[in-house]
């Protein structure tokens, strides 16, 4: 009788021989319908964000941490970024629900899974200012059968910066734009 761990090894040693369709990563510029974006004791925040409006989700905002093994702490050395927990903001937009539904419908669809698998849960606001980053990291899962980190940029603006995902060994570096586009990237650029 196989053991946990040998059936484990097992399917993992059957796995590498499988070839998926879809890539690892999905990137795009789109035209992003304001989300609505509420926050308590700041109020309705527009996008294009603003500097002083940014500066306002800072003050109400704690520094975000990480997970170090089985801590949870803050290091600016590792990141520097700011945080609010989704129970201190809402999107409010009645077709932001839609837009994000499409999104995840899309982005699974680009990651070689079947459409109705993907649901994208709000998890962080977070706000980079000047000089802000995030060492390279391995994100935690954060929901039962989590499967991706969707990230959505909001339209402010800035200039620099990019997310750099990386699997095995390949890269694909995501550039931050300040300027949306009508158009969904199928692959990464």
């Amino acid at each position: 009788m196989e053991t946990s761990t040998q059936w484990t090894e097992g399917i993992a040693a059957a796995m590498q021989d499988v070839q998926g369709t879809g890539v690892f990563a999905v990137q795009g510029d789109l035209t992003l319908p304001d989300p609505g974006l509420v926050v308590d004791t700041v109020g309705p925040v527009q996008t294009p964000i603003r500097v002083s409006d940014a500066r306002r989700l800072i003050a109400v905002a704690k520094q975000a941490p990480f997970g170090r093994g089985t801590e949870t702490v803050v290091d600016t050395a590792i990141r520097r970024c700011w945080e609010l927990d989704p129970d201190r903001f809402r999107l409010t937009a009645k077709d932001w629900p839609d837009f994000e539904s499409i999104l995840a419908g899309g982005v699974a669809y680009e990651l070689g899974f079947s459409e109705p698998l993907f649901k994208a849960s709000l998890y962080k606001l977070l706000i980079y200012e000047t000089d802000s980053f995030f060492l390279p990291h391995q994100d935690g899962e954060k929901l039962d059968g989590m499967v991706a980190t969707l990230v959505v940029t909001l339209p402010g603006r800035f200039d620099g910066g990019e997310l750099v995902i990386q699997h095995q060994d390949r890269t694909v570096a995501c550039p931050a734009s300040p300027k949306p586009v009508d158009a969904l990237a199928g692959t990464p650029r």
